[in-house]
């Protein structure tokens, strides 16, 4: 499952590699879900979905959250929240908030504005985290990628 999908690249490339297998993509916009819904695949499923309030009776092995948690006050609950979602042994990936980031951000002098935009939380430091905040949680987890600007993406296993 994909939370914040925007346009879906990436369950897309896992729909098209595993076709028996099932995938969801979940954002809060009507007109990015629709224009998804365009594209026909027999295994990838969009749903508007309230991103505040994350319910589901549904538990999957893959839960993605790529350049979402930024949107949320305390991206710490969010990952707790994101976690209740995966079976025994599943994997949540997501990418998140942290002072690094924002330093490396704010640099971007031509784009100042949008970042400021997209990144209003993170900008006032509402939302940011730490590797100790995520250690906090109790979970295995590692770095398995890290960009320039100093954005981390993690993955946690649930065990």
């Amino acid at each position: 499952m994909d939370f914040g999908c925007g346009l879906g690249f990436i369950i897309k490339i896992l729909a098209k590699k595993y076709p028996k297998k099932y995938f969801y993509g979940w954002d809060i916009s009507n007109y990015i879900i629709n224009a998804n819904k365009k594209q026909k695949f027999n295994n990838l499923i969009f749903s508007v979905k309230d991103l505040n309030k994350i319910s589901s009776n549904k538990k999957f092995d893959l839960v993605i959250c790529l350049s979402s948690l930024h949107y949320f006050e305390d991206p710490i609950n969010k990952i707790k929240e994101l976690l209740e979602l995966l079976n025994d042994k599943g994997s949540l990936i997501f990418n998140y908030p942290n002072k690094e980031l924002l330093k490396e951000i704010k640099k971007d002098k031509n784009k100042i504005d949008y970042w400021k935009n997209r990144f209003k939380l993170m900008f006032n430091e509402k939302n940011l985290i730490s590797l100790n905040d995520i250690k906090n949680l109790g979970y295995t987890f590692k770095i398995i990628r890290e960009s320039k600007k100093s954005n981390k993406y993690i993955q946690i296993i649930k065990s």
